[in-house]
């Protein structure tokens, strides 16, 4: 178990480095979303992989903050969070508890749909 978590960290420092990236892009664009004041087409297309990110504590507890989101990528947190006040994601958008809960439906059924039926409400 140790070698595993110890796999899932090293890949997470991998994934780190692609997270730095686009804290540095939306540093520079000096705007909350890559759309600049509202969100764009880009930003809805890579929400879905930070809210990956954000279950990952939820979903490896043994590496728990080890695994999460650093405080000190700020301009990420904060597109974050702006992206989780927009109506799109806010109707359609997964709580990092329910994408945890998802994830781990999927992987032992291999059915997306019952995953996300039986999700629903976290």
């Amino acid at each position: 178990s140790s070698g595993i978590n110890a796999e899932y960290g090293e890949k997470f420092k991998n994934l780190l480095g692609v997270v730095r990236g686009f804290e540095d892009e939306l540093k520079q664009r000096g705007s909350p979303f890559l759309g600049g004041s509202k969100p764009c087409m880009a930003d809805y297309m890579i929400f879905p992989f930070y809210e990956r990110i954000e279950a990952l504590p939820l979903m490896l507890p043994d590496l728990g903050l080890a695994v999460a989101l650093p405080d000190n990528l700020r301009c990420v947190n904060q597109w974050i969070a702006s992206m989780r006040g927009t109506e799109a994601v806010q109707h359609y958008g997964m709580s990092p508890t329910r994408m945890a809960k998802a994830t781990k439906i999927s992987l032992a059924t291999a059915d997306y749909d019952i995953a996300i039926k039986e999700s629903a409400g976290l």
